[in-house]
């Protein structure tokens, strides 16, 4: 199956079936903040056979420069991972740089992921409670 990599547009999450769009997610899709994720930094949308599979991307803090990872994973994502992780890999190769990230502290495959990617668990996050924060330099 062919993974298809364009730029993010916050469309791809905001015509998702609610089942689709992982429960913690949830709670992002108001559509100024999808757009600010869009502007903040290089982001995409990958898709499998014409479906969204995942949308992510690096956001940079105008304020002190810090980039942090994001991405929406569809819950119906599974049999894609490994090209997913790919390109997720891929943006981060093109973009190197210190960058942080979280995931809930009840989602262990998402601590999982991070942890392949390459990050660290640094502890818990000051500013979103009840998530790990893991950096990569």
């Amino acid at each position: 199956m062919t993974l298809e990599v364009h730029s993010f547009d916050p469309l791809d999450l905001l015509l998702q079936p609610e089942s689709r769009v992982p429960e913690t997610g949830r709670p992002y899709l108001a559509a100024g903040y999808l757009e600010l994720l869009r502007d903040a930094g290089p982001s995409f949308t990958a898709r499998a056979d014409k479906r969204v599979m995942l949308c992510g991307g690096i956001a940079i803090n105008p304020s002190n420069s810090e980039r942090w990872l994001w991405s929406f994973l569809m819950n119906d994502a599974g049999p894609h991972m490994l090209a997913l992780h790919r390109a997720v890999r891929r943006m981060l190769e093109i973009h190197p740089g210190r960058i942080v990230a979280t995931t809930p502290m009840g989602f262990p495959q998402g601590c999982r992921w991070l942890l392949l990617l390459g990050f660290k668990r640094l502890g818990t996050s000051q500013e979103l409670p009840g998530q790990w924060l893991y950096g990569k330099v």
